[in-house]
């Protein structure tokens, strides 16, 4: 098998669906303990992995997507949570750094990004931190230390991941929950437990809703959000990267790494 145009790194199963939905000649298999899919996305080779929540997860499924597959480049797509004001609630973003809030250290992205068809926000910094930020008060917080206007939970994983193994990266995100939407606590919990089983998350469901009733609307609200954010950020990866797909792209250079900032 010839190496895939791209590879897919995604946290969940709600931000790939509508992208495998989409693939051609779509094939599932298991290796290494993960689920790999692949397939054609408007005529571009491509292979995905659904890695779970965290950075360790995503560090470890972008490691296993390369030795597999070897994908000429990839992408680690999905959610993010707005921290500036200016990014809106489905914005797709494309982040030219990626910043570690554990430790401050930030990635350059830029030579991965095409410069023809991709979206401009101006220059994002994208953070990624280790636990679920709930409120505004929390994300207003994170924008004035850091300067990033959007955050994740494995961007920089798979990017160090990719430099690492000199693989060109891309990270391409939807803004999931703007700078002043509130998550609640209880939805969070269904979000980081996204990798465990349908009885889990039946039990969890039911203790939920008998100890706070008005969360059954939030969820239901939440099950479309994430269909719309899905369907839109397929619809952005089919068609842009395959129109960019051509153009080559250097990986990230061992000089990569720096260690404060703000940026696309």
């Amino acid at each position: 098998m010839k190496p895939p145009e791209v590879g897919f790194v995604f946290a969940l199963s709600q931000e790939a669906g509508s992208v495998f939905d989409r693939f051609e000649h779509r094939r599932t298999t298991r290796g290494g303990g993960a689920v790999f899919h692949t397939g054609t996305l408007n005529g571009l080779t491509a292979a995905a992995v659904i890695s779970g929540i965290g950075q360790h997860n995503a560090e470890n499924a972008a490691a296993l997507l390369i030795d597999v597959f070897a994908p000429k480049k990839i992408c680690s797509a999905g959610y993010a949570a707005g921290l500036s004001p200016r990014l809106k609630k489905g914005n797709i973003c494309v982040a030219e750094r990626v910043q570690r809030y554990s430790d401050g250290q930030i990635l350059d992205l830029t030579p991965g990004i095409p410069r023809q068809g991709l979206p401009e926000n101006g220059k994002l910094t994208l953070l990624t931190v280790n636990e679920t930020i709930h409120s505004p008060e929390q994300k207003a917080a994170l924008l004035e230390k850091t300067g990033a206007e959007l955050l994740d939970m494995e961007t920089f994983a798979v990017a160090e991941c990719c430099r690492q193994r000199k693989v060109p990266f891309l990270s391409v995100r939807i803004i999931f929950d703007a700078a002043g939407d509130p998550v609640p606590e209880e939805i969070s919990r269904f979000v980081q437990n996204g990798k465990k089983g349908k009885l889990f998350h039946a039990g969890l469901i039911f203790r939920t809703i008998c100890s706070r009733p008005s969360v059954l609307c939030g969820l239901f609200s939440l099950q479309k959000q994430a269909f719309t954010a899905s369907e839109k950020l397929a619809v952005f990866l089919s068609k842009e990267l395959s129109r960019t797909s051509r153009i080559p792209l250097p990986a990230l250079d061992h000089d990569g790494l720096s260690g404060g900032g703000a940026s696309i």
